[in-house]
């Protein structure tokens, strides 16, 4: 009986020394991973991340692979060389660099879509009317849609290209009258004075079309456009239209995640605003610059879309934008496409592409009101 007791006493002596050289290894053990997690994180939660390899998403076409790699070079291209000191070297104005890039775009448009474009001035303000050369059907001739593309603020060239780039595609496939407006913007512009002007082409069609027939879509500098276009006709008496897209754009900043993540992959400078002499002087917590932020203003929002890709610096105000939305109780479609970068759609050769057109003609076909023009 002795004998036993003494045996248990020596057992809970090594017990306890076990118990205590592993309390001390696991202390030290803490203590390391805690000083590397400091070294990953700071004390405002800014996380270190190291540099990596992103290979191509497995989610895209095959056949998008190629379009892919030759958009990112001409991208990078365009970055760089229209960056200032690129411009300089080459003696080329900043205008003929942009239409360097729209044009190669807009041509692929004119290959693959039967459109007719007509240019004319609509409430004053310069615009495209661009349909399908076949005409536009029976169902849809008491619809139309109103564009605010990301060229709309040029009054040249490259306005027009991206007017057609975006409106080109919807009017084809959704078999729709699409009116892309021109702003005419210039340095002294200032918010709201792009509300103001669709204002004049949206009264002049109001006279034609019922608002619940009419669809206002932008993307980019455009979807931020359309998103306060809406909440600037909160403003006024005239009535919401049926349904609106915001595309790699929507009612938010451009600021969270995705700025500094599409930075990072694009080597650029992380810019957590955007940056245009029009907001000069906004505050940019007002509904008029930031509705997502204003919960009563976009409970006023029409049926939305919204439309952006994982490799978007804009993916983020998209998100947030559609959150809110939800929140308050509008109808609001959230498309994202993996591994393919801001504005990809502007491209027809992805096969992605044709599915946002797809896409936008079957939300605007279901959202807006049919009845006699």
């Amino acid at each position: 009986m002795i004998f036993i007791e003494a045996l248990a006493y020596f057992k809970n002596k090594a017990v306890i020394k076990v118990l205590l050289i592993s309390l001390t290894l696991t202390q030290l053990t803490y203590a390391t991973s805690s000083s590397s997690i400091k070294k990953v994180i700071d004390d405002s939660g800014a996380l270190e991340v190291p540099a990596f390899s992103l290979p191509v998403s497995a989610f895209i076409y095959s056949t998008s692979v190629k379009p892919f790699i030759e958009d990112t070079i001409r991208w990078a291209e365009f970055l760089q060389g229209c960056g200032p000191e690129s411009l300089t070297r080459r003696q080329l104005s900043l205008q003929a660099c942009r239409e360097w890039h729209s044009g190669a775009l807009v041509d692929k448009y004119w290959q693959r879509y039967d459109v007719n474009v007509n240019e004319k001035l609509i409430g004053r303000v310069k615009t495209y009317i661009v349909e399908p050369a076949r005409g536009v059907p029976e169902k849809n001739q008491s619809k139309l849609l109103i564009n605010i593309s990301s060229g709309a603020a040029f009054d040249s060239k490259v306005g027009r290209d991206f007017a057609l780039i975006e409106a080109i595609p919807i009017a084809a496939v959704a078999n729709i009258r699409v009116i892309s407006v021109s702003l005419g913007l210039d340095a002294n512009s200032r918010l709201p004075l792009a509300s103001e002007r669709v204002a004049s082409v949206y009264k002049s069609v109001l006279e034609h079309y019922s608002a619940d027939s009419i669809g206002i879509y932008g993307c980019s500098f455009g979807g931020l456009l359309t998103a306060q276009f809406i909440a600037w006709l909160q403003t006024t008496e005239l009535p919401a239209p049926g349904a609106v897209g915001m595309f790699c754009m929507a009612a938010a900043e451009r600021t969270g995640d995705f700025v500094h993540y599409v930075s990072a992959m694009e080597r650029k400078p992380v810019q957590t605003k955007v940056i245009s002499s029009y907001f000069d002087d906004t505050d940019r917590l007002s509904a008029l610059y930031s509705p997502a932020t204003h919960p009563k203003v976009m409970g006023k929002y029409p049926p939305s879309l919204l439309i952006s890709s994982t490799r978007d610096h804009n993916l983020s105000s998209i998100v947030f934008t559609h959150r809110k939305l939800v929140m308050q109780g509008v109808k609001a479609d959230l498309h994202i496409w993996n591994g393919l970068r801001h504005g990809f759609f502007y491209n027809p050769d992805y096969l992605e592409s044709r599915e946002v057109y797809e896409v936008v003609a079957e939300f605007f076909d279901k959202n807006l009101a049919a009845g006699k023009p």
